[in-house]
């Protein structure tokens, strides 16, 4: 896998990020998420302020209590925040607009690999 872009771009970084992944999820890896982005919205402002919050597992207790009122067993795909909804059809939408190309995709991550060792240090 080739590094696209300009190093320090937002975009290019998070476009690069992306492709590693789709990479580990096709390859069966479980990620979990760890942030997320809140954007609070004023109503006495058109600007919106978008932060970082770390994110927090639902309470099994809820989980337990959501999956007991569904006797379908449909809650099971909406546990995971406040969020309902089916995402995994909305993650999936959104990952092919990001227009990826793969054909290049090798199975190395080796480059972007050094990139990060190279950025931490």
């Amino acid at each position: 896998m080739k590094f696209e872009g300009s190093p320090h771009s937002g975009i290019d970084d998070a476009v690069n990020i992306a492709r590693i992944a789709i990479k580990m999820l096709s390859d069966g890896c479980c990620l979990s998420l760890n942030e997320q982005i809140q954007i609070k919205v004023d109503p006495r402002d058109s600007k919106c302020e978008a932060r970082y919050v770390v994110y927090h597992e639902p309470r099994k207790s809820r989980a337990a209590r959501d999956c007991d009122e569904n006797s379908e067993g449909e809650a099971a795909e909406e546990i995971g925040g406040d969020y309902g909804g089916d995402y995994s059809g909305e993650i999936n939408h959104e990952m092919e607009r990001l227009h990826i190309d793969m054909s290049e995709v090798d199975d190395g991550v080796d480059d972007l690999l050094s990139y990060y060792k190279l950025q931490k240090s």
